[in-house]
C-alpha cells in the first residue's frame, strides 16, 4: 500500500470515530422548536475538540430535505429544543439520536455536550426534565458501527 493510500485510510478511519452533531439555531441560540427551524449548525467533534463546523439554511416546509441532509452528513446526534412526535419518530427510525428539550447559546451547548455536562438545568427548556443520551448502536442499513457514547454524565443531574 502506498503512503498516500495509508494516509487516506487513516483519515477515513478518524472521521468514522468522530461525532457529528446537528443543532437548529436562531441567532446565536438553539432554536426553541425543531419543526419550524430553517438554520442549522453541523459540528464534527473529536472528543471535546470541534474539528469542523458548517452553517446552512433550509426551508422548514421540507422535512424530507432536512432528513436527507442529516443522512448525507452522517449526523449521529441531533440536539434540539421541542420536537413533534412525528418528526422525532422519523429521525429515530433513521438511526439519528435525538436529545431534545435543550436550550442555550449554541457554542455553550456544543461545549456542554462534548464535556458530558448537557444535563445541567441551565441547558433545559422550562418544565423539562434532564436530557438523556439515547442508546447508541448501528444506523439501520448503513453498515457503519457508531462509536459508543463517551458522555455518560449527560443523564445525571448536574447543577
Amino acid at each position: 500500500m502506498r503512503a498516500r493510500d495509508t494516509h487516506l485510510a487513516y483519515l477515513l478511519h478518524s472521521l468514522s470515530l468522530m461525532t457529528r452533531i446537528a443543532i437548529p439555531v436562531f441567532d446565536d441560540q438553539m432554536a426553541t422548536v425543531l419543526d419550524y427551524s430553517s438554520r442549522f449548525v453541523l459540528v464534527v467533534l473529536d472528543g471535546e475538540k470541534v474539528q469542523g463546523r458548517l452553517e446552512m439554511t433550509l426551508s422548514p416546509e421540507s422535512p424530507e430535505m432536512f432528513l436527507w441532509l442529516l443522512e448525507g452528513f452522517q449526523v449521529d446526534v441531533l440536539l434540539c429544543g421541542a420536537v413533534s412526535s412525528s418528526l422525532l419518530e422519523l429521525l429515530t427510525r433513521r438511526g439519528i439520536d435525538v436529545i431534545n428539550c435543550v436550550r442555550g447559546p449554541v457554542d455553550q451547548v456544543i461545549k456542554a455536550y462534548a464535556q458530558g455536562k448537557l444535563a445541567s438545568r441551565r441547558f433545559r427548556l422550562p418544565g423539562a426534565s434532564a436530557p438523556t443520551l439515547p442508546s447508541r448502536g448501528r444506523r439501520p442499513g448503513s453498515g457503519r458501527i457508531r462509536k459508543a457514547s463517551s458522555h455518560p454524565e449527560a443523564s445525571k443531574e448536574v447543577e
